[in-house]
């Protein structure tokens, strides 16, 4: 059974820190308490000093229902894959938070569209693509924040699904 307080998450392995913080491609999943789901792209991802929660950027005005459904049961799933590789990591919360952006959250904003257009790029998206699927107004950016309870490997192949150490390393491609 995952633990529920934020206090008994371990940390996450620096590597593990460090690969969903290098710009990858994000999504937020969540249900409502009977089942239905919703998923969002995340706009930008950090970790806290004690790399027991991660907080990621949303546009308020394209996640209406994830964010009530957060507000209902506050369970989330975030998915981080790499776009040149495949690897893939799911990292999942049962305490997540909604919270106003910061103006450093907003600067992580513009660094995360900045990097991923520049992945994509190199693997010939046209960086307009890549701006306009990641694009939003500042002022309507809103972060969620949750403690991992539980990782799993998420890149295709025989790997997929298997449970990970929290404090374990990234996925392999």
């Amino acid at each position: 059974m995952p633990p529920t307080a934020r206090s008994a998450c371990p940390p996450l392995d620096v590597a593990l820190v460090d690969f969903i913080t290098a710009g990858q491609s994000m999504h937020i999943a969540a249900a409502t308490d009977p089942g239905q789901p919703t998923v969002v792209r995340a706009l930008g991802c950090r970790v806290n000093r004690a790399r027991t929660r991660v907080t990621l950027l949303v546009p308020r005005s394209q996640s209406a229902a994830l964010l009530s459904a957060i507000d209902s049961n506050r369970r989330i799933a975030a998915v981080f894959s790499q776009p040149d590789t495949n690897a893939s990591i799911q990292l999942k919360g049962n305490d997540a938070q909604v919270i106003p952006a910061t103006d450093r959250d907003r600067a992580l904003f513009t660094d995360y569209v900045n990097l991923i257009s520049e992945r994509l790029l190199a693997l010939h998206i046209p960086e307009l693509f890549a701006r306009s699927l990641c694009s939003a107004a500042p002022e309507d950016l809103v972060t969620i924040a949750f403690s991992p309870v539980a990782a799993y490997q998420q890149t295709p192949g025989d790997s997929a699904g298997v449970s990970l150490a929290l404090g374990g390393s990234p996925p392999s491609p």
